[in-house]
């Protein structure tokens, strides 16, 4: 097996190709459909807040949105094969063909697990909720979040501790940690909590974690930050919340539920993307709700933490992007998550290659070639590494989607997906520069060219993110003609 040469007028024979995992005593981790639940990174779990400025007429910045939010949000489709570990990958190529342009290669790495979700048991937790009730969470951010607390408290177990802390200015033990004897009679109390004072989340947040943290117990200990995150008293930057966290990150979790459309995003992004720590954003009352009933069982308690993959280029191909917490290493691209949750959706991360042809008119074709990747791979669980690492071979590719070619059904959608981002990141820079027309031609060039590949896809997801597009294209025009 090796590479072949071939004229550039004969590159129409490419499509897309199938990642394949060779490690040494564990093929059957590949062998077979069983994929039972899915894995995703921690930090942001959504770009609920990007979509729901846009939704109330706003523009909001390039930064607000995110590769890993946009991939936890979607569900890739993806037949994995056999997992018969706590995390597998499971990793897959789709080439990307646009006239006159470069052909771009992206390598998806689907993570799933052979836990079945539908038999999940989390384990025992110390959970402490901080709820902010200063005056920004005035209104219906608060009715919101009562909302929340009294679902948190129907998913606590007998065996389960569970405290609460209210905050404005200062801090105030609303519920001390132990086992609730008496839900309704704890729900009924919830609801008289009313809004006061400025935010000060520092002094709640240290009392959270010096109340967990000397606890002689060996549960899972968690705090739970239910905030609009627009803190005016002491610690108010990224920095020092997220060295106060560091503090604690290896005793005790944190999740941060962010309330409302004003909610400081950077600061909860920043304090969720520690060791054991998820953020996600809360827009109203019903997803708060749906949120808690669905996967609140999943977001208390990591998986497995300090995972990470590292991949090299090998032969002619290297990596020249990164999609979801990614970080560079001279000439290994490693992509780091701090922890892993269960998902109901199957977690992914991308990366972007690039084939360098060693002549001017040399081409590759990607079938029956060897050594074009070297993946290493591993996490943590308890106190034991786990790791392994192999080479990635290719299969020939068989399916089109318009521009999208790829083997496996399903796997095209990472390659659609970026290529949303990018466009939505596109437009709000060139917007953002004052080159409005830019912004406003790259949404609808876009929006024309996603209804196309979309009629075949036929994905209700991709046609939410379609319909985010045509809002944000009104909200360009309708601020762009004053």
């Amino acid at each position: 097996m090796g590479i072949k040469s071939l004229k550039k007028s004969n590159i129409l024979s490419i499509l897309t190709l199938l990642f394949i995992f060779i490690f040494s005593g564990c093929d059957a981790d590949f062998a077979s459909s069983d994929f039972k639940g899915g894995v995703t990174p921690g930090g942001v779990q959504d770009n609920g807040y990007f979509r729901e400025l846009i939704n109330y007429g706003e523009i909001p910045s390039e930064d607000l949105v995110t590769f890993e939010g946009f991939f936890s949000e979607h569900d890739f489709k993806v037949n994995m094969d056999s997992c018969n570990r706590l995390i597998c990958i499971n990793p897959s190529l789709s080439v990307v063909k646009h006239e006159g342009k470069n052909d771009r290669y992206f390598v998806q790495l689907i993570m799933g697990s052979n836990i079945d979700l539908s038999q999940y048991q989390r384990p025992t937790t110390d959970l402490m909720v901080l709820l902010d009730i200063s005056g920004s969470m005035s209104g219906d951010s608060i009715q919101k979040a009562k909302i929340a607390l009294k679902e948190v408290v129907d998913k606590m177990n007998s065996d389960d501790k569970f405290g609460i802390i209210i905050f404005d200015d200062q801090y105030e033990i609303f519920y001390q940690l132990q086992k609730i004897d008496d839900k309704n009679s704890l729900k009924s109390k919830i609801d008289k909590i009313e809004t006061r004072g400025g935010t000060n989340i520092e002094s709640a947040l240290r009392e959270g974690y010096r109340v967990l943290s000397n606890l002689e117990s060996s549960n899972n200990k968690r705090v739970l930050l239910i905030t609009d995150a627009m803190p005016n008293i002491n610690a108010t930057g990224e920095g020092e919340f997220t060295n106060l966290i560091r503090e604690y990150e290896n005793q005790v979790g944190i999740t941060v539920f962010g309330v409302g459309i004003d909610f400081g995003f950077e600061l909860s992004k920043a304090i969720s993307e520690t060791a054991g720590g998820n953020f996600v954003y809360i827009e109203s009352g019903d997803k708060m709700v749906e949120k808690i009933k669905t996967d609140f069982e999943l977001l208390l308690a990591p998986l497995a933490t300090d995972f990470e993959v590292a991949l090299m280029g090998k032969g002619n191909f290297n990596i020249v992007n990164t999609f979801g917490l990614p970080s560079i290493n001279n000439e290994t691209i490693t992509l780091k998550a701090k922890s892993l949750f269960l998902s109901n959706s199957k977690g992914a991360m991308a990366i972007e290659l690039k084939y360098i042809p060693k002549e001017e008119d040399e081409y590759v074709v990607p079938m029956d070639l060897a050594d074009m990747l070297f993946i290493t791979w591993g996490y943590n669980i308890n106190s034991s590494r786990e790791s392994d690492g192999g080479i990635i071979q290719f299969k020939t590719p068989t399916k089109n989607n318009n521009s999208y070619h790829y083997s496996v059904d399903g796997s095209e959608k990472i390659a659609i997906l970026i290529e949303i981002v990018e466009a939505f990141k596109n437009s709000l820079k060139n917007y953002s520069n004052g080159n409005f027309n830019e912004s406003i031609e790259i949404l609808n060039q876009s929006i024309k060219f996603f209804e196309a590949v979309n009629l075949i896809l036929n994905d209700s997801q991709i046609t939410e993110e379609i319909k985010l597009m045509k809002k944000l294209l009104e909200n360009i025009n309708a601020h762009h003609s004053f």
